[in-house]
């Protein structure tokens, strides 16, 4: 009985690994897509507002109706670029015990920053 119960968890186990692996790898393969469209589209200098609209128009979705002043100074606008995927109870895991990602793991959403005058400086 107990030799029964331990093949069926491997074989849980195994089966869970697999799935969570493939999920991973579609996920991923995802935001490598939505990256792609925003490396097409946005360059460094464009103007903040005018990539907004430039994504939308290739189906993204701008998060917080930004850009946004990112600080109470204003010193720089911040747009975070949404790719579509929502967190996983692995991502909600490592979020709540604070566990960096790891080193191949992408993230589910993107960031433009532009200066006051809206000129962009940093996209990732």
């Amino acid at each position: 009985m107990l030799q029964k119960i331990m093949i069926t968890l491997l074989i849980l186990g195994l089966s869970l690994t697999g799935l969570i692996s493939c999920c991973s790898v579609a996920r991923q393969t995802r935001v490598v897509e939505a990256q792609t469209i925003v490396k097409e589209v946005v360059e460094m200098g464009d103007n903040i507002f005018e990539a907004k609209k430039k994504l939308e128009a290739k189906g993204l979705r701008i998060m917080a109706d930004g850009p946004n002043f990112a600080t109470e100074d204003k010193s720089y606008y911040s747009m975070v670029i949404d790719y579509g995927l929502s967190p996983t109870a692995w991502d909600t895991f490592k979020y709540t015990v604070e566990l960096p990602p790891s080193k191949n793991e992408k993230p589910i959403y993107g960031l433009i920053e532009a200066d006051k005058n809206g000129k962009i400086y940093k996209i990732e």
